[in-house]
């Protein structure tokens, strides 16, 4: 009867690690995705600043910083302000000005304000 109750701890054993190996998929999958709006952002905004002019470097700089140490992680609260954050990257991208970089600061400040909130 020993034998019984070894096969049934090892069963027990490997469903129990099954199940772990599958949650941690899961998370690590969310916690990339969550992930993917901060790396992507901070990426164009990097590629801007390598193409700006003087005068916008100053702005692409703090924007950067912004990206890099004070954008949290997205979540629900986000995911509109996400894409229109993208937008507005994508448009300064295409027209890099002074006034679109700011524009683009006042969103994602208020953006990461409700994220930590």
């Amino acid at each position: 009867m020993g034998w019984v109750a070894g096969i049934i701890a090892a069963v027990a054993l490997a469903a129990g690690l099954w199940w772990y190996v599958k949650r941690a998929r899961r998370l690590s999958a969310a916690n990339d995705a969550r992930h993917d709006f901060q790396r992507d952002l901070l990426l164009d905004l990097q590629d801007i600043r390598d193409r700006a002019e003087s005068e916008l470097a100053p702005c692409m700089d703090e924007l950067i910083d912004i990206a890099r140490y004070d954008t949290p992680a997205s979540n629900e609260k986000t995911a509109e302000l996400d894409a229109q954050i993208a937008a507005e990257a994508r448009r300064l991208a295409e027209s890099p000005t002074v006034v679109a970089a700011e524009s683009l600061r006042t969103k994602l400040v208020s953006r990461n304000r409700r994220a930590k909130h």
